[in-house]
Protein backbone atom coordinates (compact mmCIF):
# COMPACT_ATOMS: atom_id res chain seq x y z
CA UNK A 1 0.00 0.00 0.00
CA UNK A 2 1.25 3.70 -0.83
CA UNK A 3 0.30 6.22 1.41
CA UNK A 4 -0.28 9.81 -0.75
CA UNK A 5 -1.22 13.28 0.24
CA UNK A 6 -2.63 15.50 -2.15
CA UNK A 7 -2.69 19.01 -1.57
CA UNK A 8 -6.07 20.51 -4.13
CA UNK A 9 -5.61 24.10 -4.80
CA UNK A 10 -9.53 25.97 -5.33
CA UNK A 11 -9.07 26.96 -9.21
CA UNK A 12 -11.27 30.06 -10.08
CA UNK A 13 -11.06 31.94 -13.81
CA UNK A 14 -11.93 35.81 -14.20
CA UNK A 15 -13.19 36.67 -17.63
CA UNK A 16 -13.80 39.91 -18.14
CA UNK A 17 -15.86 40.59 -21.20
CA UNK A 18 -19.43 41.97 -21.24
CA UNK A 19 -19.42 42.62 -17.33
CA UNK A 20 -16.92 40.64 -14.84
CA UNK A 21 -18.18 36.85 -14.94
CA UNK A 22 -16.93 35.00 -11.80
CA UNK A 23 -16.44 31.12 -12.57
CA UNK A 24 -15.16 29.09 -9.17
CA UNK A 25 -15.52 25.36 -9.44
CA UNK A 26 -14.19 22.76 -6.53
CA UNK A 27 -13.05 19.32 -7.67
CA UNK A 28 -15.29 17.02 -4.74
CA UNK A 29 -13.54 14.64 -3.08
CA UNK A 30 -15.88 12.21 -3.89
CA UNK A 31 -14.83 11.66 -7.00
CA UNK A 32 -12.19 9.38 -6.09
CA UNK A 33 -13.69 5.96 -4.93
CA UNK A 34 -11.68 4.44 -2.65
CA UNK A 35 -10.38 7.79 -0.96
CA UNK A 36 -11.03 8.70 2.93
CA UNK A 37 -10.97 12.34 3.21
CA UNK A 38 -8.47 13.20 6.25
CA UNK A 39 -8.54 17.03 6.11
CA UNK A 40 -11.82 19.20 5.34
CA UNK A 41 -9.62 22.29 4.06
CA UNK A 42 -8.85 20.44 0.95
CA UNK A 43 -5.83 18.45 1.96
CA UNK A 44 -6.48 14.48 1.38
CA UNK A 45 -4.59 11.64 2.11
CA UNK A 46 -5.21 8.20 0.30
CA UNK A 47 -4.46 4.74 0.95
CA UNK A 48 -5.23 3.61 -2.22
CA UNK A 49 -3.68 1.69 -5.17
CA UNK A 50 -1.97 4.16 -7.50
CA UNK A 51 -3.07 3.04 -10.88
CA UNK A 52 -6.73 3.59 -10.01
CA UNK A 53 -6.13 7.24 -8.14
CA UNK A 54 -3.95 8.35 -11.53
CA UNK A 55 -7.06 7.18 -13.89
CA UNK A 56 -9.15 9.05 -11.38
CA UNK A 57 -7.56 11.99 -11.93
CA UNK A 58 -6.82 11.83 -15.16
CA UNK A 59 -10.90 11.93 -15.28
CA UNK A 60 -10.90 15.20 -12.86
CA UNK A 61 -8.79 17.16 -15.02
CA UNK A 62 -10.60 16.26 -17.88
CA UNK A 63 -13.71 17.27 -16.55
CA UNK A 64 -12.45 20.48 -15.46
CA UNK A 65 -10.42 21.59 -18.52
CA UNK A 66 -13.92 20.87 -20.53
CA UNK A 67 -16.12 22.66 -17.97
CA UNK A 68 -13.78 25.71 -18.26
CA UNK A 69 -14.15 25.43 -22.02
CA UNK A 70 -17.45 25.29 -21.92
CA UNK A 71 -17.81 28.46 -19.73
CA UNK A 72 -15.98 30.39 -22.12
CA UNK A 73 -17.49 29.72 -25.06
CA UNK A 74 -21.16 30.35 -23.59
CA UNK A 75 -19.85 33.31 -22.53
CA UNK A 76 -17.92 34.77 -25.60
CA UNK A 77 -19.01 38.58 -25.65
CA UNK A 78 -20.44 39.87 -29.57
CA UNK A 79 -18.73 42.78 -30.59
CA UNK A 80 -20.55 46.20 -30.98
CA UNK A 81 -20.88 46.81 -34.60
CA UNK A 82 -18.75 49.60 -35.77
CA UNK A 83 -19.01 49.26 -39.21
CA UNK A 84 -20.79 52.35 -40.85
CA UNK A 85 -23.25 51.63 -44.14
CA UNK A 86 -21.83 52.38 -47.82
CA UNK A 87 -24.22 55.07 -49.23
CA UNK A 88 -23.92 56.57 -52.87
CA UNK A 89 -26.60 58.61 -55.42
CA UNK A 90 -26.72 57.11 -58.19
CA UNK A 91 -29.63 59.56 -60.00
CA UNK A 92 -29.27 62.34 -60.56
CA UNK A 93 -25.63 63.02 -62.02
CA UNK A 94 -23.88 66.10 -61.66
CA UNK A 95 -25.21 69.24 -63.15
CA UNK A 96 -28.26 68.64 -64.51
CA UNK A 97 -30.97 70.96 -64.72
CA UNK A 98 -33.80 70.09 -62.65
CA UNK A 99 -37.51 71.40 -63.08
CA UNK A 100 -40.25 71.13 -60.01
CA UNK A 101 -39.68 67.49 -58.99
CA UNK A 102 -36.46 65.53 -58.73
CA UNK A 103 -36.67 61.90 -58.54
CA UNK A 104 -33.50 60.79 -56.79
CA UNK A 105 -32.04 57.13 -56.58
CA UNK A 106 -29.68 55.78 -53.85
CA UNK A 107 -27.43 52.40 -53.72
CA UNK A 108 -26.94 51.40 -49.81
CA UNK A 109 -25.85 48.22 -48.20
CA UNK A 110 -24.72 46.93 -44.85
CA UNK A 111 -23.30 44.27 -42.91
CA UNK A 112 -26.27 44.21 -40.89
CA UNK A 113 -28.40 45.72 -43.22
CA UNK A 114 -29.94 49.22 -43.62
CA UNK A 115 -32.48 50.94 -41.13
CA UNK A 116 -33.59 54.08 -43.22
CA UNK A 117 -32.00 56.24 -45.96
CA UNK A 118 -32.82 60.13 -45.46
CA UNK A 119 -32.81 62.35 -48.36
CA UNK A 120 -31.38 66.28 -48.38
CA UNK A 121 -31.73 68.87 -50.01
CA UNK A 122 -29.30 72.08 -49.64
CA UNK A 123 -28.68 70.57 -46.16
CA UNK A 124 -32.24 70.51 -45.17
CA UNK A 125 -33.85 66.98 -44.33
CA UNK A 126 -36.95 66.07 -46.40
CA UNK A 127 -38.60 64.09 -43.34
CA UNK A 128 -41.59 62.87 -45.83
CA UNK A 129 -38.92 60.56 -47.99
CA UNK A 130 -37.45 58.88 -45.45
CA UNK A 131 -36.67 55.21 -47.67
CA UNK A 132 -36.81 51.44 -45.23
CA UNK A 133 -36.94 49.18 -47.90
CA UNK A 134 -35.18 49.00 -51.34
CA UNK A 135 -35.36 50.08 -53.94
CA UNK A 136 -34.04 53.43 -52.15
CA UNK A 137 -35.55 56.06 -54.25
CA UNK A 138 -37.78 59.61 -53.59
CA UNK A 139 -39.39 61.80 -55.64
CA UNK A 140 -38.36 65.42 -53.68
CA UNK A 141 -41.01 68.10 -54.35
CA UNK A 142 -39.16 71.59 -54.73
CA UNK A 143 -41.94 73.40 -54.12
CA UNK A 144 -41.48 73.32 -50.32
CA UNK A 145 -37.94 75.50 -50.67
CA UNK A 146 -37.27 78.86 -51.85
CA UNK A 147 -35.64 79.04 -55.10
CA UNK A 148 -34.23 80.91 -57.65
CA UNK A 149 -34.04 80.17 -61.21
CA UNK A 150 -30.79 79.31 -62.51
CA UNK A 151 -29.67 78.81 -58.71
CA UNK A 152 -27.40 75.78 -57.67
CA UNK A 153 -27.98 73.15 -55.07
CA UNK A 154 -26.29 70.13 -53.70
CA UNK A 155 -28.15 67.09 -52.48
CA UNK A 156 -26.95 64.22 -50.79
CA UNK A 157 -28.42 60.95 -48.65
CA UNK A 158 -27.85 59.15 -45.43
CA UNK A 159 -27.96 55.71 -44.70
CA UNK A 160 -28.38 54.39 -40.90
CA UNK A 161 -27.95 51.08 -39.93
CA UNK A 162 -30.58 49.09 -36.83
CA UNK A 163 -27.43 50.58 -34.21
CA UNK A 164 -27.27 53.81 -36.10
CA UNK A 165 -23.95 53.72 -37.56
CA UNK A 166 -24.49 56.84 -40.01
CA UNK A 167 -22.61 57.65 -43.59
CA UNK A 168 -23.21 60.35 -46.14
CA UNK A 169 -23.20 60.33 -49.66
CA UNK A 170 -21.47 61.73 -51.99
CA UNK A 171 -22.58 65.34 -53.02
CA UNK A 172 -24.54 66.04 -56.08
CA UNK A 173 -24.94 69.36 -57.68
CA UNK A 174 -27.97 70.20 -59.57
CA UNK A 175 -29.28 73.34 -61.07
CA UNK A 176 -32.81 74.76 -60.71
CA UNK A 177 -34.52 75.15 -64.22
CA UNK A 178 -31.76 77.22 -66.51
CA UNK A 179 -28.54 77.35 -65.65
CA UNK A 180 -27.08 81.24 -64.91
CA UNK A 181 -24.83 81.99 -67.85
CA UNK A 182 -23.92 85.35 -66.97
CA UNK A 183 -25.15 89.02 -65.36
CA UNK A 184 -24.76 91.61 -67.25
CA UNK A 185 -25.13 95.33 -65.86
CA UNK A 186 -27.16 97.61 -66.84
CA UNK A 187 -26.10 99.65 -69.79
CA UNK A 188 -26.98 103.42 -69.95
CA UNK A 189 -30.41 102.85 -72.35
CA UNK A 190 -33.20 100.89 -71.81
CA UNK A 191 -33.87 97.14 -72.88
CA UNK A 192 -30.50 95.77 -72.95
CA UNK A 193 -29.66 91.82 -71.63
CA UNK A 194 -29.86 91.28 -67.80
CA UNK A 195 -29.01 87.83 -67.52
CA UNK A 196 -28.67 84.76 -69.83
CA UNK A 197 -29.92 81.32 -68.73
CA UNK A 198 -29.10 77.96 -70.83
CA UNK A 199 -29.88 74.19 -70.75
CA UNK A 200 -30.09 71.12 -73.54
CA UNK A 201 -31.76 68.10 -73.86
CA UNK A 202 -31.12 65.13 -75.64
CA UNK A 203 -32.23 66.76 -78.87
CA UNK A 204 -32.96 70.67 -77.72
CA UNK A 205 -30.60 73.48 -77.12
CA UNK A 206 -32.21 76.25 -75.20
CA UNK A 207 -31.87 79.51 -73.95
CA UNK A 208 -33.68 82.19 -71.68
CA UNK A 209 -32.88 86.04 -72.03
CA UNK A 210 -33.98 88.81 -68.95
CA UNK A 211 -33.96 92.09 -70.14
CA UNK A 212 -33.64 95.00 -67.79
CA UNK A 213 -37.05 96.42 -69.18
CA UNK A 214 -39.93 95.54 -70.73
CA UNK A 215 -41.00 96.09 -73.75
CA UNK A 216 -44.74 95.87 -75.17
CA UNK A 217 -44.40 94.32 -78.27
CA UNK A 218 -41.32 92.23 -78.97
CA UNK A 219 -41.35 92.68 -82.65
CA UNK A 220 -42.25 96.10 -82.95
CA UNK A 221 -38.83 98.03 -83.85
CA UNK A 222 -39.07 101.10 -81.55
CA UNK A 223 -40.84 99.18 -78.63
CA UNK A 224 -39.40 95.39 -78.93
CA UNK A 225 -36.15 93.52 -79.29
CA UNK A 226 -33.73 92.27 -82.33
CA UNK A 227 -31.51 89.73 -80.40
CA UNK A 228 -28.90 87.49 -81.96
CA UNK A 229 -26.80 84.43 -80.13
CA UNK A 230 -23.33 83.82 -81.71
CA UNK A 231 -22.73 79.97 -81.40
CA UNK A 232 -19.23 78.71 -81.76
CA UNK A 233 -20.07 74.98 -81.68
CA UNK A 234 -16.44 74.08 -82.68
CA UNK A 235 -14.86 76.09 -80.25
CA UNK A 236 -12.76 77.29 -82.90
CA UNK A 237 -11.78 80.98 -83.58
CA UNK A 238 -10.58 80.21 -87.14
CA UNK A 239 -13.53 78.69 -88.53
CA UNK A 240 -16.63 80.05 -88.94
CA UNK A 241 -17.28 84.31 -89.49
CA UNK A 242 -14.06 85.94 -89.47
CA UNK A 243 -13.36 88.16 -87.26
CA UNK A 244 -12.98 91.17 -89.14
CA UNK A 245 -16.64 90.80 -89.84
CA UNK A 246 -17.66 91.32 -86.32
CA UNK A 247 -15.46 94.11 -86.47
CA UNK A 248 -17.06 95.76 -89.33
CA UNK A 249 -20.56 95.19 -88.00
CA UNK A 250 -19.62 96.94 -84.87
CA UNK A 251 -17.39 99.55 -86.19
CA UNK A 252 -20.23 101.88 -87.95
CA UNK A 253 -21.82 102.49 -84.23
CA UNK A 254 -18.27 103.13 -82.25
CA UNK A 255 -19.59 106.91 -82.11
CA UNK A 256 -22.31 106.01 -79.65
CA UNK A 257 -20.52 104.41 -76.51
CA UNK A 258 -16.58 103.58 -76.84
CA UNK A 259 -16.40 100.98 -73.86
CA UNK A 260 -19.19 98.83 -75.27
CA UNK A 261 -16.23 97.46 -77.82
CA UNK A 262 -16.39 93.91 -78.31
CA UNK A 263 -13.31 91.96 -78.78
CA UNK A 264 -14.22 90.47 -82.24
CA UNK A 265 -11.05 87.94 -82.30
CA UNK A 266 -12.44 86.25 -79.43
CA UNK A 267 -14.94 83.74 -81.39
CA UNK A 268 -16.04 82.19 -84.86
CA UNK A 269 -19.43 82.29 -84.78
CA UNK A 270 -20.76 78.84 -86.79
CA UNK A 271 -24.73 79.90 -86.12
CA UNK A 272 -26.72 82.45 -85.22
CA UNK A 273 -29.97 82.56 -83.35
CA UNK A 274 -32.31 85.40 -84.12
CA UNK A 275 -34.64 86.80 -82.21
CA UNK A 276 -37.38 89.77 -82.58
CA UNK A 277 -38.15 91.98 -84.91
CA UNK A 278 -36.08 90.67 -87.72
CA UNK A 279 -37.88 87.28 -87.29
CA UNK A 280 -37.34 84.41 -85.24
CA UNK A 281 -34.39 81.47 -86.99
CA UNK A 282 -31.20 80.01 -86.89
CA UNK A 283 -28.83 80.98 -89.62
CA UNK A 284 -25.36 79.63 -90.44
CA UNK A 285 -22.40 81.02 -91.43
CA UNK A 286 -21.24 79.87 -95.54
CA UNK A 287 -17.79 80.85 -95.68
CA UNK A 288 -17.76 80.00 -99.42
CA UNK A 289 -20.52 83.19 -99.85
CA UNK A 290 -19.30 85.01 -96.99
CA UNK A 291 -22.61 85.95 -95.37
CA UNK A 292 -25.51 83.89 -93.40
CA UNK A 293 -27.68 82.04 -94.44
CA UNK A 294 -31.07 80.72 -93.22
CA UNK A 295 -30.43 77.45 -91.68
CA UNK A 296 -33.45 75.95 -89.74
CA UNK A 297 -36.48 77.04 -87.55
CA UNK A 298 -36.56 77.39 -83.43
CA UNK A 299 -38.23 74.50 -82.07
CA UNK A 300 -40.07 76.76 -80.01
CA UNK A 301 -39.83 80.26 -78.69
CA UNK A 302 -41.93 81.83 -75.70
CA UNK A 303 -42.04 85.64 -76.48
CA UNK A 304 -45.04 87.54 -74.65
CA UNK A 305 -45.89 91.38 -75.35
CA UNK A 306 -45.46 93.48 -71.70
CA UNK A 307 -42.94 91.34 -70.43
CA UNK A 308 -38.84 91.18 -70.04
CA UNK A 309 -38.05 87.62 -70.86
CA UNK A 310 -38.09 84.68 -73.70
CA UNK A 311 -37.14 81.51 -73.97
CA UNK A 312 -36.23 79.85 -77.55
CA UNK A 313 -34.68 76.58 -78.04
CA UNK A 314 -33.26 74.96 -81.36
CA UNK A 315 -32.31 71.71 -82.79
CA UNK A 316 -28.99 70.48 -80.68
CA UNK A 317 -28.39 67.63 -82.82
CA UNK A 318 -27.86 69.99 -86.13
CA UNK A 319 -25.37 72.42 -84.32
CA UNK A 320 -23.23 69.55 -84.58
CA UNK A 321 -22.27 70.87 -80.87
CA UNK A 322 -18.63 68.98 -80.10
CA UNK A 323 -18.16 68.76 -76.31
CA UNK A 324 -18.63 72.79 -75.28
CA UNK A 325 -19.64 75.80 -77.12
CA UNK A 326 -18.68 79.31 -77.60
CA UNK A 327 -21.58 81.70 -76.52
CA UNK A 328 -21.68 85.68 -77.56
CA UNK A 329 -25.07 87.96 -77.49
CA UNK A 330 -25.44 90.97 -79.23
CA UNK A 331 -28.94 92.98 -78.98
CA UNK A 332 -29.48 95.86 -80.68
CA UNK A 333 -32.45 98.70 -79.11
CA UNK A 334 -33.38 101.14 -81.39
CA UNK A 335 -34.94 104.74 -80.54
CA UNK A 336 -35.91 107.47 -83.08
CA UNK A 337 -32.51 109.72 -82.94
CA UNK A 338 -29.94 106.42 -82.13
CA UNK A 339 -29.26 102.30 -82.09
CA UNK A 340 -27.62 101.06 -79.01
CA UNK A 341 -25.63 97.73 -79.24
CA UNK A 342 -25.54 95.20 -76.30
CA UNK A 343 -23.04 93.15 -76.15
CA UNK A 344 -22.86 89.82 -73.69
CA UNK A 345 -19.92 89.72 -72.55
CA UNK A 346 -18.62 93.07 -72.74
CA UNK A 347 -15.58 91.55 -73.55
CA UNK A 348 -15.07 87.53 -74.60
CA UNK A 349 -17.00 84.94 -74.58
CA UNK A 350 -19.07 82.39 -72.39
CA UNK A 351 -18.29 78.55 -72.57
CA UNK A 352 -20.60 76.17 -72.21
CA UNK A 353 -20.25 72.38 -71.63
CA UNK A 354 -23.35 70.89 -73.24
CA UNK A 355 -22.89 67.76 -71.20
CA UNK A 356 -23.03 69.64 -67.79
CA UNK A 357 -26.97 71.31 -68.66
CA UNK A 358 -28.77 68.42 -69.26
CA UNK A 359 -32.10 69.28 -68.23
CA UNK A 360 -34.39 66.22 -66.98
CA UNK A 361 -37.09 68.29 -65.59
CA UNK A 362 -40.42 68.32 -66.15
Amino acid sequence: MIDLKIRWNRPSVKINKVGDILVHFRVAERIFQNAVVLNSMNVMNYSIKPEPIMKRANFAISYVISFMMIMIINCAVVEPDTIKPEIKITYPTQDVVVGDTLLIRVEASDNEGIARIEYYFDAQHDSTGDDTSEPYEHLLALDQFTLSLGGRHTLFAKAFDEVENEMISNFVRVYYKWIELIVDENEPFKRDIYKIFIRNTDVSLQFRLEYHGEWSDPYQKLSGINCAIFLDTDSDAATGMPQDTVQTLYDSFLTMNDSLRYSAADIGPDYMIVIGLEGDGVWKWDAAGVNWTFFDSPQFVSMVKDTSFFEIGVNLKSLQIEESLDIVTANITYTPDETFWDWVPDNGHIRYDKNAGLYIGK
